[in-house]
């Protein structure tokens, strides 16, 4: 099967690769705001859903895995039923987060377009992952939830609040199996798209060294969630994108090659100091300017002329004429 071209291996027209740009630089915009908000907005809201996760002590814990009476419920039974208690709302956190992960295919393929558009050497396979990776996301997510919805109503319905009962209630079951390894899949083609999509992207010069090493950094926590588990760097690249999709971008303005449609690199430290270099050169050889004139100093009070007396004669003549 014959490997597909990137439009930059095709010589598509400039004006072409723009008009389609345009026409879907709004909607991948508000999708990758919206993309944004969800996710950060839905990763608070789960955190404060799951403050309310019974908990026990190490010892107590130890004792009620062993079968041990520790005087009270056990901590599985109080989290399954803490999980049939918020099903509604576990339910919806989980929609939530599953819409914020599809929406993030929108951006990340719109930019993985315009970068192929512009560079050759971007591989047509990130293009596969940037929609396989939120998808796979999703539909993990959700049906993990509703795996554990379900088992979890149907605990409570038994009767039985056993910890042996409890404990047969989350064992690995074939859906919880196959919903964790979805997720694990589509977490890391997600952070496989973010990485490679950036770096292209800050190489064709869509995304300025900022965006494009913190998109990087963003695949990176995908797969390594470093500094806890809520989204803040993911949420602000995604928002910080759509403005910069929309042309609302105000650091340093729209970088060019969204407008020439031709890949615009960002020079390279040893091109900035190779300019700064011949900048040096070029003032150092420059001639002086001339020396502007000396203007000859105002007129002090010394050469100014004194005032003429009036004539003597004129003032005989005024007495005359009384």
């Amino acid at each position: 099967m014959a490997r597909v071209k990137s439009p930059a291996e095709t010589d598509v027209p400039v004006e072409e690769i723009l008009a389609r740009e345009s026409e879907w630089r709004t909607r991948a915009g508000i999708a990758s705001i919206l993309a944004g908000v969800l996710t950060l907005g839905g990763g608070i809201a789960a955190g404060l859903v799951y403050q309310d996760l019974p908990s026990v002590l190490l010892l107590d814990a130890l004792r009620d895995a062993a079968g041990q009476d520790i005087g009270r419920e056990g901590l599985r039974t109080a989290q399954i039923q803490f999980y049939d208690d918020k099903m509604v709302t576990l339910l919806l956190l989980s929609g939530v987060l599953a819409l914020g992960a599809l929406l993030t295919a929108v951006p990340l393929s719109y930019l993985a377009r315009a970068t192929s558009a512009r560079r050759k050497e971007f591989p047509r396979s990130v293009i596969y992952a940037v929609i396989a990776g939120p998808a796979l996301v999703a539909i993990s997510g959700l049906m993990l939830q509703v795996v554990v919805a379900v088992r979890a109503r149907d605990f409570v319905s038994s009767g039985d609040f056993s910890t042996r009962t409890a404990h047969d209630v989350l064992q690995a079951s074939d859906l919880l199996i196959v919903s964790q390894i979805l997720r694990q899949v589509g977490v890391l083609a997600i952070g496989f798209a973010f990485v490679l999509v950036a770096l292209n992207a800050m190489r064709a010069g869509l995304l300025t060294r900022f965006m494009g090493t913190l998109g990087i950094i963003v695949g990176v926590l995908f797969v390594i969630p470093i500094g806890g588990q809520l989204p803040v760097v993911q949420a602000f690249w995604l928002v910080a994108l759509g403005f910069l999709f929309m042309q609302l971008w105000t650091a340093g303005g729209v970088p060019p090659a969204w407008q020439s449609g031709r890949a615009e690199p960002w020079p390279t430290q040893q091109e900035l100091r190779e300019a700064r270099e011949r900048a040096k050169a070029g003032a150092a050889s420059e001639p002086e300017p001339e020396r502007r004139k000396a203007t000859p100093p105002p007129p002090s009070a010394d050469d100014t002329p004194a005032p003429s007396k009036p004539h003597v004669s004129s003032n005989k003549k005024k007495r005359k004429r009384r």
